[in-house]
């Protein structure tokens, strides 16, 4: 994202200028839409800088323009990997049926579900099911993990974001390909993204275009999003 200048009078309280105010009710939405993505517990690790301030924000705390800037730059990346995460789900042919859009998934209910009925005594077979499905669960998220199938945070963008990686593990779990598949189609996509990250690096111009503005090489997230978009259309 490109870089923003304060706008003058750029401080929190009735001083809040109309250009901040501005921004200030945009940060408030994403930070909506985002928490209302289910992102995970709040003492979760990657969670804890900065959802207390995502709550404040909403709750209509206002914040002054630096502190605004750093949670824009956090929402954003967020943002961008939910989004990123639905998008695999059509790159590795497994679609998102309805009630299972990233906002509708609790990741940790999903696993917690699991783990207590792997440990019900009563129903043997549902519960030896139950942990087969976690172990694949688990196997899927190592090679997301190891692949590098998202990318982590760059400086300004907060702590790493799991929720994507859990949504895009548990939709492969629950589907009927073999572990086998999965790893072949998973390292495909692996390779598509670093074939998008090569061909914009080995350009020989500082800046590329992008939706007819130009963007630093540096800031390809969201280039690369659009390039997955355009190649998988």
């Amino acid at each position: 994202m490109a870089e923003l200048d304060a706008p003058a009078g750029s401080t929190a309280g009735p001083s809040m200028s109309g250009s901040l105010r501005a921004f200030h009710n945009i940060v408030k939405v994403k930070a909506t839409i985002y928490m209302y993505s289910r992102p995970g517990a709040d003492d979760r690790v990657c969670n804890i800088s900065c959802h207390p301030q995502f709550d404040e924000l909403i709750k209509g705390t206002e914040f002054e323009f630096k502190e605004l800037s750093d949670l824009n730059e956090i929402l954003d990346y967020r943002l961008e990997k939910n989004k990123l995460g639905e998008l695999y789900c059509y790159a590795l042919d497994i679609g998102i049926p309805e009630g299972q859009r990233i906002s509708d998934i609790n990741d940790q209910e999903w696993r917690d579900s699991l783990l207590k009925r792997g440990r019900n005594p009563r129903d043997k077979e549902d519960g030896e099911a139950a942990v087969a499905l976690l172990d694949r669960y688990e196997a899927i998220c190592k090679w997301i993990r190891e692949g590098k199938i998202f990318d982590l945070p760059r400086e300004g963008q907060g702590s790493s974001y799991v929720k994507p990686n859990a949504y895009l593990a548990i939709r492969l779990a629950e589907t009927e390909m073999a572990l086998e598949e999965i790893q072949m189609k998973l390292e495909d996509l692996r390779q598509l993204k670093l074939e998008q990250a090569k061909r914009v690096a080995s350009s020989s111009v500082a800046e590329l275009q992008y939706r007819g503005k130009k963007i630093k090489i540096a800031d390809l997230f969201r280039y690369i999003i659009d390039c997955l978009q355009r190649t998988l259309a």
